[in-house]
């Protein structure tokens, strides 16, 4: 079986704000691909419900707010994988782009694969 991800992950660790069900809560990015992220967050959640989230990268007036629009595919005991959606701007996939490139192990071949998709869609 072939096990080999689309997306490159990589470790990260960022604040994320997150709403959903008409809460709001924050949490810890702990990884991060052009196609979602895992979050260590106190808020219950279920596969399948949808999600607003802002990562906040930096802090006080130079900081940079990323919005995305994701949906909950894995639970489980360490915390939530959100696969994104939507996002708020081009601008906020560029950020998620250089985060993965500038971060990843292998930086030619992530490129390549930045290059090789649509957004954060998959290819079909």
């Amino acid at each position: 079986m072939d096990n080999r991800r689309e997306f490159t992950r990589v470790p990260l660790h960022f604040a994320v704000r997150v709403e959903g069900n008409e809460e709001k809560t924050c949490g810890e990015m702990r990884n991060l691909s052009l196609r979602g992220l895992f979050l260590v967050c106190d808020q219950e959640f279920t596969v399948g419900e949808s999600c607003n989230l802002r990562l906040e990268l930096g802090t006080g007036d130079n900081a940079i707010q990323l919005g995305i629009t994701g949906k909950v595919v894995r639970l489980d005991d360490d915390g939530v994988g959100v696969e994104f959606l939507s996002l708020d701007s081009v601008d906020t996939l560029g950020h998620l782009q250089n985060l993965v490139l500038y971060n990843s192990g292998n930086p030619e071949e992530t490129e390549k694969e930045i290059h090789q998709h649509k957004g954060i869609q998959r290819n079909t």
